[in-house]
């Protein structure tokens, strides 16, 4: 069980509002419940519920002309002539139908007068609840030492209520099949095919398959292979947006029970694929008692099909399985422990973005990035620590990342109870991260106030 509350702060401040800070409140429970039948068959029952709350209101204060319902109107059948008609312009190139539109829209404004460039503040919110209901069953059988099998069936309920992102509520039901099968036809190999479904209500039944081998050249080596297709289904903002902004006018002089919608609106086609990721592996496994150390590496290749990678905003909301990519790379992992006291772990991992369809897909994304670091146990609970952590960020307006944490830590132990106290310091190598706001010629970047931070860490 976790309960979370707290706060995510806003930066984005626009000519016409300032967003506020973003309230969040969390809630999960689960329980799993397992069950030997015999030495050899296993049964095991899983459900959880989660529930998350996000409130986010401010002031919007935008000329009185946005709220129009001429302008709702003509925005929803073409946003080109709406957005005209804001700037001051005559729209053209429409249908009679948009024209006819366009005339009822500029009217209204002319009606509204010298008013209607005058700001009007109304009260606008992204506040939204999600919950998720899931209950899984799983069998495990062993038939012998050579083969084994795990099966099992799932249901997932999602429920989502906002007058702003959905226009109300909006659900969905999923259900799901699963399997695996592990046979060691020797000691030197061992096999797995397994294959998950999933229907959903929209996109129908999905199939998502996956086959593996292990070859064991030694008893401290293995080698390994393994091909699989894995799917997203559509979320449902994705599924079912209807987006609108919508509140009570709060500018003093105006009823303050008249509710205006802006006028920007947008509504998800409804009709959006699963997302599809084909990806093969080869991979070594290697230990070494001797010296602690144990070495995990792999090449890949993920060929990404279908994707949704359009920004989903009021103003731009058009949703599409149209894109793709193709991530290729190598990854190294490696930790050795080569004396009670000692530790250490280096972890690298190369990539390389190809073939990206979309701006989007070629964000948020390093080619080179790792991390380098040392522990000791000094003796009397003391024990510090050393490591490195950085990426290169080669995604399109994204900036290198680098930190070094040295924590300073003891530990209590006692017939009752267990205290862990630490002290870490960070450094940073930059105060400023530099990523992707919104568009390809819009960028943001985190800050931090200070290159050097510390804090205080107990636990019980």
């Amino acid at each position: 069980m976790a309960y979370v509350e707290g706060s995510n702060e806003s930066p984005f401040k626009g000519d016409f509002e300032d967003y506020a800070d973003m309230r969040l409140r969390d809630f999960y429970v689960g329980s799993t419940l397992t069950t030997r039948l015999s030495s050899r068959h296993e049964l095991q029952l899983r459900a959880s519920y989660s529930d998350h709350q996000t409130r986010q209101e401010w002031v919007a204060c935008f000329p009185q002309a946005a709220y129009l319902p001429e302008m709702f109107s003509l925005w929803q059948a073409n946003p080109n002539y709406a957005n005209a008609i804001a700037a001051g312009q005559i729209p053209s190139g429409g249908t009679s139908a948009d024209d006819l539109l366009a005339a009822r829209a500029i009217v209204a404004i002319r009606g509204l007068g010298s008013a209607a460039f005058q700001p009007l503040c109304a009260m606008a919110n992204q506040n939204l609840n999600e919950s998720r209901f899931d209950v899984e069953l799983q069998d495990t059988y062993i038939t012998s030492e050579q083969l084994r099998f795990v099966t099992g069936v799932g249901l997932r309920h999602q429920r989502a209520q906002s007058q702003t992102f959905l226009g109300g509520a909006a659900s969905n039901s999923l259900y799901r099949l699963f399997g695996n099968v592990e046979y060691k036809p020797s000691r030197l190999l061992t096999l797995n095919i397994g294959a998950h479904a999933e229907h959903d209500p929209i996109v129908g039944w999905s199939l998502a398959p996956r086959g593996g081998a292990n070859l064991h050249i030694s008893p401290n080596q293995t080698l390994r292979v393994a091909v699989s297709r894995g799917l997203r289904t559509p979320d449902l903002a994705e599924q079912h947006a209807n987006f609108t902004y919508a509140g009570p006018v709060v500018s003093p002089g105006f009823d303050s029970n008249r509710m205006v919608r802006f006028f920007q609106s947008a509504k998800s086609p409804g009709n959006m694929r699963n997302e599809e990721l084909i990806s093969t592996e080869v991979g070594y496994l290697a230990t070494a008692p001797a010296w602690g150390l144990s070495v995990d590496m792999k090449i890949f290749e993920d060929r990404l099909r279908h994707l949704i990678s359009e920004v989903v905003t009021v103003a731009g909301f058009t949703p599409t399985n149209n894109n793709s990519t193709t991530l290729r790379g190598a990854e190294l992992q490696a930790a050795t422990s080569w004396s009670p006291d000692w530790s250490g772990f280096l972890n690298y991992a190369y990539l390389d973005n190809v073939d990206a369809t979309t701006f989007w897909e070629r964000t948020q994304y390093s080619r080179h990035s790792g991390s380098l670091g040392v522990a000791h146990s000094i003796g009397g609970g003391w024990r510090w620590s050393l490591a490195y952590y950085g990426a290169s960020g080669n995604g399109d307006g994204e900036s290198r990342y680098g930190r070094t944490d040295l924590t300073i830590g003891r530990r209590f132990l006692s017939a009752c109870c267990n205290a862990e106290f630490g002290l870490t310091l960070r450094r940073l190598d930059n105060t400023v991260t530099t990523y992707i706001l919104s568009g390809p010629t819009l960028e943001s970047s985190l800050d931090s106030r200070f290159q050097t931070l510390a804090w205080l860490r107990a636990s019980f």
